[in-house]
């Protein structure tokens, strides 16, 4: 039996999920996925491996709106 998928919100980042069994993309093809994959959550029309995150939100400058400001 599998552990349940484990979700984390990455501040101004991509979502962190472990524990997956199988990931497919919009067209019900299998994703490869390793222990810990990053699912993209900025949206960038530049981000060339949607579901999967490529770091675009950086070039972009994806903000997370719940973002906490620390001081």
């Amino acid at each position: 039996m599998s552990q349940r998928p484990i979700i984390e919100c990455k501040p101004n980042g991509p979502y962190l999920v472990r524990n997956l069994d199988e990931l497919r993309d919009s067209r019900g093809m299998r994703i490869d996925i390793k222990p810990v994959v990053a699912l993209c959550r900025c949206g960038g029309s530049a981000s060339k491996h949607k579901p999967l995150c490529d770091g675009t939100h950086w070039g972009i400058g994806f903000k997370d709106e719940n973002e906490v400001v620390r001081r």
